[in-house]
C-alpha cells in the first residue's frame, strides 16, 4: 500500500509538472502568434513605405545624373563631338543615348584628313568614279 501511495504520488506530480510544462509551452506559442502579427503589421507598414522612401533616394539620384549627364554633353559639344544643338533639342536621356554613336562619328571624322570635310570626300569619290568610267572607255 505504501508503494502504491509513492507510485500514485509520482504520477500526481508527473500529471502536474506535464501540466504546468503544457501552460508553458501555450503561453509561449501565443506571444509567437502575437509576435507574428506584430511582424506583419510593421512588415506591411514598411512596405507601404517603401516606394515614398524609394522616391526620395530616387528623386536626387536623378536630378545629380541629370547634372552629370548635361556635362558631359557640354564638353562634348565642347570637343566638338557633338553639335551645339545636340543638348538643347534632346533631352539628357536621350542625348546621352545617342552619344555613343556621335562618339563613333566624331572619331572618325578625326581620322580624316585635315580640313576634309563630307563634301570634299563625297567630290573625290565622284571623281574617282568619273576616272574609273573615262578609263573603262
Amino acid at each position: 500500500e505504501l508503494l502504491l501511495q509513492q507510485r500514485l504520488e509520482h504520477v500526481r506530480e508527473s500529471g502536474e509538472r506535464h501540466a504546468r510544462r503544457t501552460l508553458q509551452v501555450e503561453d509561449w506559442l501565443q506571444s509567437l502568434v502575437s509576435q507574428h502579427g506584430e511582424v506583419e503589421r510593421r512588415l506591411a507598414q514598411l512596405e507601404r513605405r517603401l516606394p515614398k522612401e524609394v522616391r526620395a533616394v530616387e528623386e536626387p539620384l536623378e536630378e545629380a545624373l541629370s547634372q552629370l549627364a548635361t556635362g558631359v554633353l557640354k564638353m562634348s559639344q565642347l570637343l566638338g563631338v557633338i553639335t551645339e544643338d545636340s543638348c538643347d533639342r534632346l533631352n539628357w536621356r536621350e542625348a546621352c543615348a545617342d552619344l555613343p554613336r556621335m562618339m563613333d562619328h566624331a572619331w572618325l571624322r578625326s581620322r580624316l584628313p585635315k580640313r576634309t570635310s563630307l563634301l570634299k570626300v563625297l567630290r573625290q569619290k565622284a571623281d574617282a568614279e568619273q576616272l574609273r568610267e573615262l578609263q573603262g572607255q
